[in-house]
């Protein structure tokens, strides 16, 4: 591969390097799915989300629980995550078979883009592509690669 080449490959593999911004992923949206997997990973023992459906970033979640207890845990869980906050219990009632149904809302945060959140409401959401090219030389031969050199190359 001659030099010019290398060039070429390199700046395709890192546009940063030539000075253009790359265009920022757009931040995922949340959606009732997505909201309700990140409800369900902080679900204490006794709790069943039935139902979520979402307004803007408003979620409303419906669901079964064992005791009252049981749900001022869920919403402490909510309410301790980063993902979601401003929780407030709209309805709690027994049901005949002993279970409490409730409702309640909570405001959903959606990380920006690129941003790593656990739990992600907004759904997945991937890091920037680096952005590295290694000149590497072995042997007096330089080559322009997006992996570090092997053994014996230089940087």
């Amino acid at each position: 591969m001659n030099r010019l080449a290398a060039l070429c490959l390199a700046l395709a593999i890192a546009p940063g390097l030539t000075g253009q911004a790359r265009a920022a992923d757009p931040a995922p949206a949340a959606t009732p799915v997505t909201v309700r997997h990140a409800l369900e990973s902080i679900l204490p023992p006794g709790v069943r989300i039935k139902d979520v459906q979402l307004t803007g970033q408003i979620a409303k979640v419906s669901g079964l629980s064992g005791s009252a207890q049981q749900v001022s845990d869920f919403m402490r869980r909510i309410d301790a995550s980063t993902a979601f906050g401003g929780v407030n219990l709209q309805t709690i009632e027994k049901s005949g078979s002993g279970d409490s149904t409730f409702t309640l809302t909570t405001d959903v945060h959606c990380p920006k883009a690129g941003e790593l959140v656990a739990n992600n409401p907004c759904g997945a959401s991937s890091p920037p592509a680096a952005a590295s090219v290694y000149k590497c030389t072995v042997n007096g031969a330089s080559t322009y690669q997006s992996t570090p050199c092997a053994s014996g190359g230089k940087k």
